[in-house]
């Protein structure tokens, strides 16, 4: 993991921090750190440790050298797992911070984003203290904008949903592996969607079509097929493609590829006689197409 990608975890962790009402000196340091990090140019979490580790308080050191040994960070999944998700998402709606969340969930009890939209139609949440009808009203119209637009989120946001929908698709029947593809998997600033890839041990079509009918979806495109693009009651979108499990790895790699880098790979795969298609990656032969095995996954 680089340092780039170090910064948009240091983010959570300061957001999670901050929904759980610690202390403004508890989240400063991995905030200090983190708009350090992301104004940096890119190196690895062990360059960090040995040429900079003075620059950082030691609670961020002992995230890095955690990322460095496990490749995640277990502070990280402990706020995680003690903060409600809606919490989290509400970060998403215009306007709302840290501050205001926390007082909404101790006021009202709220902690999903279709409970905070009830509760700004009802006016329970212009009667809490410090907000208002005006208030409620711009929550209201920030998550229908939300709904309606499919709007980019920051990476940390779109990342736990992302995590959540994957939960979802790795409890379906027939599911023998499933994984994040997409700008969340490239760990772009912003996201618009989530995207993963499926690889089935039933009918590609049949495990999509089970994940359409799961709780919270409020429309769909293209049931009955392999790519199904599902839209939620929260306004989460998920493009989610199923495939036989022999086509997954090329599947996932073009699901997580820019256009840019898609069309590199294919054109230098060309000059080496092989050609990469939709599923599978093959070298040419006089009488047919010889299929080259994959045996690592995408990078």
């Amino acid at each position: 993991m680089d340092s780039r990608s170090v910064a948009h975890l240091l983010h959570e962790i300061v957001a999670l921090l901050e929904l759980q009402g610690e202390d403004p000196t508890v989240p400063a340091p991995y905030a200090d750190a983190a708009r350090a990090l992301a104004s940096a140019d890119a190196q690895p979490v062990g360059d960090l440790l040995r040429r900079d580790r003075r620059r950082f308080a030691p609670e961020v050191i002992e995230v890095l050298e955690d990322i460095q040994a496990t490749g995640d960070s277990a502070l990280l999944d402990r706020l995680r797992e003690s903060t409600p998700e809606g919490l989290f998402e509400m970060l998403r709606v215009p306007g709302l911070g840290p501050s205001r969340i926390r007082r909404i969930h101790e006021g009202l009890g709220i902690d999903t984003l279709q409970e905070l939209e009830d509760a700004a139609r009802d006016g329970r949440l212009a009667k809490l203290p410090r907000f208002g009808a005006r208030t409620a009203e711009q929550v209201r119209r920030g998550i229908a904008w939300l709904k309606e637009s499919g709007a980019q989120v920051l990476y940390p946001h779109g990342r736990a949903e992302a995590e959540r929908l994957l939960a979802v698709v790795r409890r379906q029947s027939g599911v023998v592996r499933a994984e994040i593809a997409g700008d969340i998997r490239r760990h772009c600033e912003t996201v618009r969607e989530v995207q993963i890839v499926a690889a089935c041990a039933r009918e590609p079509e049949a495990v999509a079509a089970a994940v359409v009918r799961a709780p919270g979806v409020r429309d769909s495109v293209g049931s009955g097929t392999r790519e199904v693009a599902i839209r939620y009651d929260d306004g989460v979108r998920l493009v989610l493609q199923c495939v036989p499990a022999d086509q997954f790895v090329v599947t996932w790699f073009r699901a997580t590829g820019s256009e840019g880098h898609l069309h590199e790979v294919v054109a230098r795969a060309a000059l080496r006689g092989l050609a990469l298609d939709a599923h599978h990656l093959e070298r040419g032969t006089v009488g047919a197409a010889e299929m080259v095995r994959v045996e690592r996954e995408p990078a």
